[in-house]
């Protein structure tokens, strides 16, 4: 065999054997092709399958706060609740405090009251002797609303006697009201009266004898008594 046709027989088989393996190369491309497409194609899944995961935990982690917010509303509620009512009962104490501070003043200003009408009733009843009184008379009916009945309920609207003894005004915190009282004047008169009313102007060592008409107050003026509760 000639030169020329042993090179063009390998040159045939050459080109045969370069289509075949560029067949081989073509295949093999094509099968690793697939199998990175398959296998990131699995990544994928598997990564949205694990990113779904945390999804869901993240989802249920949300829920479990809001519950546990929700919880913490209602315990903060509660406790406001509690503490208004807590304010609400310690202002009532506050004024039933109050209350009993005011009760307890009006208690003692009434003790005192009563303890200087029983010191009182006894400087003028000490030792059977008599203590010095200012004396001024009036009349059962008057400009400012007398009536003729007296702060005890005595009706004197035609008489100045009552239990057949003279008719007083007195000061209460110094004479006790129907007390039986014994008066002398300074000429040395001495008679007994009731003391059954009171004045707005009778206040301290002061007496009110009631007379039977203006002129006989006017006749009396102010007199220096001596006066002695008998009982």
């Amino acid at each position: 065999m000639s030169l020329y046709r042993r090179y063009d027989k390998y040159l045939k088989m050459a080109k045969k054997n370069k289509q075949k393996l560029i067949n081989i190369v073509t295949s093999v491309f094509l099968i690793m092709t697939c199998t990175y497409l398959i296998l990131t194609s699995n990544h994928r899944t598997t990564y949205i399958q694990e990113l779904d995961q945390e999804l869901t935990m993240m989802e249920n982690l949300t829920y479990e706060l809001e519950g546990k917010l929700l919880q913490e509303e209602d315990r903060n509620e509660k406790l406001q609740n509690e503490n208004q009512s807590l304010k609400n009962e310690i202002q009532q104490f506050e004024e039933r405090i109050k209350n009993k501070d005011s009760i307890l003043q009006d208690q003692r200003q009434e003790i005192e009251r009563l303890e200087t009408k029983v010191e009182n009733f006894n400087n003028v009843s000490r030792g059977g002797g008599h203590r010095n009184f200012k004396m001024t008379s009036y009349t059962a009916f008057c400009d400012t609303g007398c009536i003729g009945i007296t702060a005890t309920g005595v009706d004197v609207r035609n008489t100045i006697y009552h239990q057949n003894k003279r008719v007083i005004a007195v000061d209460p915190n110094v004479i006790p009201l129907n007390s039986t009282v014994q008066i002398q004047r300074e000429n040395g008169e001495t008679f007994t009266a009731k003391a059954v009313d009171t004045g707005g102007a009778i206040k301290g060592n002061k007496i009110d004898l009631l007379v039977g008409s203006k002129e006989k107050a006017i006749q009396n003026g102010v007199e220096n008594v001596q006066v002695k509760v008998l009982n």
